[in-house]
């Protein structure tokens, strides 16, 4: 079973947005498919992870494509992913229409600086002359962003999925601006040119045959 990919081990590095949102159906079908595989998820951010996979210490990643990623390692599409602003309901900029400078008035929880959406953020408010957001609270932790918001006016930069999400669907709104919102690619991410194991083999065609049944 272990030759054939039906059993054995598969070590996955992901985020905390990939892993609660786009993981769950992904092992889902993984566990039907091969009752007798296990699945170790280690859960990190950005570089962190790429460290991880060019170590060795884990076989694949499932992750946001940062740029390089497609001259350093194989990376197999699996849908596209956005990231708004959101503020919780009721917030003053909901009552109008807003323009970027508006969001300026607030404070901010937003990403660490060396993760790629706190990047984006900052640099569509400098390419566009404005300084960038002020900023209240900066972490690491996914989960702290809509738990701080819930109860204030600060703003954040978050996965439009999370409205989506049955316990957050009626505590925040998204501003939707187009010049702050990003669009990024997740990805199955692997070494180029090496052993893949054949468990990584069959995670890779079970991704590939997923996302064609859900497009048809």
């Amino acid at each position: 079973e272990v030759a054939s990919g039906e059993a054995g081990n598969l070590r996955l590095g992901t985020g905390p947005t990939v892993e609660r949102y786009i993981l769950p159906p992904l092992l889902d079908r993984m566990a039907n498919r091969f009752p007798n595989a296990q699945a170790s998820i280690f859960v990190g951010l950005g570089e962190h992870l790429r460290q991880l996979l060019l170590d060795g210490r884990v076989d694949v990643i499932a992750s946001s494509v940062l740029p390089g990623d497609s001259e350093s390692f194989a990376v197999e599409p699996l849908c596209e992913d956005h990231v708004t602003v959101l503020a919780r309901r009721g917030h003053p900029l909901l009552e109008g229409k807003p323009e970027l400078a508006d969001l300026l008035d607030y404070k901010w929880i937003l990403p660490i600086r060396n993760l790629a959406t706190r990047q984006w953020i900052d640099w569509a408010f400098i390419s566009r002359g404005l300084p960038a957001p002020r900023v209240q609270v900066e972490t690491g932790s996914f989960p702290m962003l809509p738990s701080m918001v819930r109860g204030s006016d600060m703003l954040t930069f978050a996965p439009r999925v999370l409205l989506s999400d049955l316990g957050t669907t009626h505590q925040f709104a998204e501003i939707a601006l187009p010049e702050t919102t990003m669009s990024r690619t997740i990805a199955l991410i692997y070494a180029k040119n090496k052993y893949r194991s054949p468990i990584l083999e069959n995670l890779i065609t079970l991704v590939r045959q997923y996302y064609r049944d859900t497009e048809a």
